[in-house]
């Protein structure tokens, strides 16, 4: 069940709400309609991380500027410090806070601590590629990125936008049971889902490799592992040989994943 809660922290926190972009574009129609926000303001804030806002069924409301909202760089939604989450994190900071504060007429006041984010996520990533230990790589990078983060606070406070605490919770998913059988015992076997695969993309010179990419999960034969969504296993046999296929795990039931070269 881990993982499904995972995979619904990282829908919930980093995508914000699991509803279609069409459903987002009517969103902010109404935002608009109602005179809420520009129609800049509400294509900028509306496909972000940080629109904060809720209604009563049937209303609509204003919705809120909150640079947290999706609880910070230093949070991960695994069982273990991800460093990888943690600079994407920060990277969706710099892509995206840009565009909302140009959209709200807050960027020449906030461009300047803006320019630094963009600087301090360049090191992290450096490291991240580094092939010291992964302890070590985080180690050095969490000072960067707890200064960030305080960068972070300090351009919401210039720009006069929220910075709130948030929810870490989100309610756990159905899953499926997936257990993986091997043709032959293989030397190392690993699964990512497909977003964090993209995520290590973003962030690494070798995604593939999983003292890097810390978002890959190790396989453990004679187990169910409880997944939902897009996955890709990457498995390296006895010989060298490396087999990498995708798979799907659904919502509930069982599924046997059989893997051979």
């Amino acid at each position: 069940m881990l993982k499904s809660v995972i995979v619904g922290l990282c829908f919930c926190l980093v995508f914000r709400f699991e509803i279609t972009w069409a459903k987002i574009s009517s969103m902010e129609d109404q935002w608009v309609e109602h005179g809420f926000l520009t129609k800049e303001q509400a294509q900028a804030l509306g496909k972000s991380a940080f629109s904060d806002w809720s209604c009563a069924p049937g209303t609509v409301c204003p919705p809120k500027v909150n640079f947290n909202h999706d609880c910070g760089i230093l949070i991960s939604y695994g069982a273990k410090p991800s460093l990888i989450s943690y600079i994407d994190n920060l990277r969706i900071r710099v892509a995206q806070y840009p565009n909302i504060l140009k959209a709200f007429g807050k960027w020449d006041r906030a461009q300047q601590r803006v320019q630094a984010l963009d600087r301090s996520y360049k090191a992290p990533v450096v490291i991240a590629n580094t092939e010291i230990s992964l302890a070590r790589r985080l180690n050095e990078a969490r000072p960067i990125l707890k200064e960030a983060d305080d960068i972070s606070k300090q351009i919401a406070s210039i720009a006069g936008f929220a910075y709130e605490a948030c929810e870490l919770g989100a309610p756990p998913e159905d899953s499926q049971k997936v257990e993986f059988l091997f043709s032959e015992k293989p030397k190392s076997a690993f699964y990512i889902l497909q977003m964090d695969l993209d995520t290590c993309k973003h962030i690494l010179d070798d995604p593939s490799d999983p003292s890097k990419c810390d978002l890959w999960e190790r396989i453990t034969q004679l187990k169910n592992h409880d997944l939902s969504g897009n996955y890709q296993y990457r498995v390296i046999w006895s010989d060298g040989t490396v087999t990498e296929r995708s798979f799907r795990a659904l919502s509930s039931g069982k599924k046997t994943v059989e893997i051979s070269k």
